[in-house]
């Protein structure tokens, strides 16, 4: 990323999530909160940053692709640009039967408040309110998670939101991540050059 981004005018800022999806755990550890309130407030008051969702984007892989769309679907006011790298689409998503079969994962939805983090739902309902950010995600073709990208693709044309979806050879690790992630740079600078 550091030899990526030499050059352009970006603050990339790596955010762990542990297994957290991203989202605020009950009885848990908050990671939305902490990124949403904690992270992206320390990187205004540290660094020289546009302090405005037009000039900030956010992006990830695996469960990380997921976190960035769903916290840009949740939070358009922080974020006006999203990208996901064979995201985990699937997660906080219809019925725990079409859950991953990691038991993990189902313990996880199980407690979650129904709803709060599926993209399909965040999506439509920003739909309404007409302040979508600009996504762009992407997926091996011999990946474990290509249906699900697929089918959160599908759902987006259906719904008509606009956004970039690529499949390109590769799986699920980091030499397909590393390929990619440059075109991602690209899609962000574009959209927050405008």
């Amino acid at each position: 990323i550091e030899r990526y981004i030499e050059g352009l005018p970006l603050i990339v800022v790596i955010q762990y999530g542990g297994r957290s999806f991203f989202c605020n755990i009950p009885d848990g550890d908050s990671y939305e909160d902490h990124l949403m309130k904690d992270v992206v407030s320390v990187v205004d008051r540290t660094f020289n940053t546009r302090c405005s969702a037009k000039s900030r984007a956010i992006a990830g892989l695996s469960m990380g692709g997921y976190g960035a769309v769903m916290l840009a679907l949740r939070h358009p006011d922080v974020f006006s640009v999203a990208a996901s790298h064979s995201g985990a689409m699937f997660f906080g998503h219809g019925d725990l039967a079409d859950q991953d079969k990691n038991e993990y994962v189902n313990k996880f939805v199980r407690v979650l408040p129904p709803g709060k983090y599926d993209c399909y739902k965040l999506a439509a309902k920003l739909k309404k309110k007409g302040k979508m950010p600009a996504l762009r995600l992407d997926c091996g073709t011999e990946d474990f998670l290509i249906e699900h990208n697929r089918d959160f693709h599908s759902y987006l044309d259906k719904i008509r939101v606009p956004h970039i979806y690529e499949e390109f050879p590769g799986s699920h690790q980091w030499q397909y991540w590393d390929e990619h992630i440059r075109q991602t740079l690209d899609f962000v600078m574009a959209k927050l050059k405008k």
